[in-house]
């Protein structure tokens, strides 16, 4: 079964990890360094007065937002 929970802050290091591990050939930039994913982590991108983000998780496990 897949869920869907909201990311907290305290997941930075997980959300950095999964998005600089692997390239997005389909969103701009591709990989991210782990510096540019907290520079957005830090000015709200992805969790703030605009933007929520929340983890894909299958079987238990998180395989992605």
């Amino acid at each position: 079964m897949t869920d869907f929970v909201r990311w907290t802050p305290a997941d930075a290091d997980a959300l950095v990890e999964l998005l600089t591990a692997e390239d997005w050939p389909f969103h701009a930039g591709g990989r991210p360094s782990a510096e540019a994913v907290r520079e957005r982590l830090a000015a709200g991108f992805y969790d703030g007065p605009d933007a929520r983000t929340f983890w894909i998780v299958d079987g238990g496990e998180r395989v992605g937002i």
